[in-house]
């Protein structure tokens, strides 16, 4: 039956159910130090951080930042971008509009402006007491329009807002009020951690997901594609009045999972990690089982519609393509998905448009979790994907991206054919990170090693016929 669990399942090897209390916020940290960024693509709101005057960028070029920094995580979000460094201050720039940089934007002699883009990262601005009793920041993450940050006490703060099927819908509710907050331009609490402490946070374009050292995940956000895994709400009813939309801007746990059609079933589901896709949610079970749910429209959650007419599932549902005898760590990506095992292989499902799955420029879709590569004799040890680009980096020191190359996403210049480059970056240092949104740019970051990377573009036609633009983030280490 779709969705259920195989009853040979419970058979392949014991339950190993984690006690409570023992997932720790540590284990989702880097340790990296002497980091540099790097950026390319499009920043036309600022997205880039390179300035007023390099608003596009076809190959890969250092951000060179006012002060001395060690940055330990980007994230790329929607028109916007952030980065955190060791000391736990977080820096943001790009589009403003809805709030998403957690501060007032500047001008270059740093007096403050009603312009709606910033084009220099800058701090974020955390109250101080607030960083008194919840601890420095370890964790960030971006979307469409927000921003979200984790402390190292396991306390989450949101700014910004998330947006629905037709527009803002807001960012939580104000505990003290009870009314919906619309939108902040100030870092807000959204957890505490003396009440439920938060290990990890993952954003999607309208969505956060956030995994609790219970072992829960907790959702909040729009359901447009049922992205939270717990609401029955349908896109057409998301903006039905501040009772719907109070459920759907309170963090709740997910703990349905969706068995067969209009049936579900009530069980603690106990997780150790949490991903967030686009428009979807992959949760890898203590047993390392997948399950996820969100938008499935080219089969990407792997398994069949439990609805002939629907293209998304609103409910946690044991993926059977992702399961099957392969067991992973990381998973990225939107109407398709690239899949890490923990043995350093890439899989890639769903949508194959601009070679996106680097299946070949034919593939459509593909239902099953096909092998992606060779990349090199190395085991490839990170991913992430977008729109229509994919990116995957192994241990020794190799990047490789492939897909749709708008706006020079990959790293590449813009050329009316398809070629294959290969490029050769900075000697002396490492991949650490990759953050890209489809939207505007990619960032890589760096470490010790070798960085040398071949991109292969494959140019079609543009992703949904609309002048999108999209940018890079590269972060690495000396």
């Amino acid at each position: 039956m779709v969705g259920s669990r195989p009853h040979e399942l419970n058979n392949k090897r014991p339950r190993k159910r984690t006690r409570k209390g023992d997932i720790a916020v540590g284990r989702f940290l880097p340790n990296v130090k002497n980091t540099k960024l790097f950026v390319c693509g499009s920043g036309d709101f600022g997205q880039l951080g390179m300035g007023p005057d390099n608003l596009s960028l076809t190959k890969f070029q250092e951000v060179k930042l006012k002060e001395d920094l060690t940055i330990t995580m980007v994230a790329a979000g929607g028109v916007h971008s952030l980065l955190l460094t060791d000391v736990g201050t977080v820096y943001s720039t790009g589009c403003n509009d809805d709030g998403p940089l957690g501060r007032q934007c500047l001008d270059e002699n740093g007096v403050a402006t009603d312009d709606d883009a910033d084009f220099t990262f800058r701090p974020v601005e955390f109250n101080a007491e607030d960083m008194q009793v919840h601890g420095k920041i370890v964790m960030v993450t971006a979307g469409d329009c927000h921003s979200a940050a984790l402390t190292e006490k396991g306390s989450v703060f949101v700014w910004g807002t998330f947006r629905g099927k037709d527009g803002e819908i807001g960012l939580m509710v104000d505990g003290a009020s009870g009314e919906i907050m619309r939108k902040a331009i100030r870092p807000q609490l959204l957890m505490d951690h003396r009440t439920s402490m938060m290990v990890k946070i993952s954003s999607g374009s309208d969505h956060l997901a956030m995994l609790d050292h219970e072992g829960s995940i907790w959702t909040i956000g729009s359901v447009t594609v049922g992205q939270l895994g717990r609401q029955r709400v349908t896109a057409d009813k998301e903006r039905g009045g501040p009772r719907i939309l109070t459920r759907l801007l309170t963090p709740a746990v997910v703990n349905e999972l969706g068995k067969r059609p209009k049936t579900a079933k009530f069980f603690p589901l106990h997780f150790k990690d949490v991903f967030s896709t686009a428009y979807s949610v992959f949760g890898l079970s203590v047993d390392d089982e997948v399950l996820c749910w969100g938008l499935n429209n080219y089969f990407q959650l792997g398994v069949q519609p439990t609805q002939s007419d629907r293209l998304f599932e609103p409910f946690p549902i044991y993926s059977e393509k992702l399961n099957a005898d392969v067991q992973y760590k990381a998973f990225t990506g939107d109407q398709h998905i690239l899949a890490l095992s923990a043995t350093g292989f890439v899989y890639g499902i769903g949508r194959g448009l601009d070679g996106r799955l680097g299946l070949g420029r034919s593939m459509e879709a593909e239902k099953d979790a096909a092998k992606v590569g060779p990349f090199s004799t190395s085991p490839v040890c990170g991913v992430t994907a977008a729109g229509s680009c994919s990116f995957a980096w192994t241990e020794d020191g190799n990047a490789f991206a492939w897909g749709f190359n708008l706006g020079g996403l990959l790293g590449l210049a813009v050329e009316e054919e398809a070629v294959s480059v290969c490029f050769n970056g900075t000697t002396g240092h490492r991949f650490i990170q990759h953050s890209v949104d489809w939207f505007h740019f990619s960032q890589w970051l760096l470490g010790n090693g070798s960085m040398k990377a071949c991109f292969e573009q494959l140019f079609i036609e543009r992703f949904y016929g609309c002048p999108l633009s999209a940018a890079d983030f590269l972060l690495i280490s000396k």
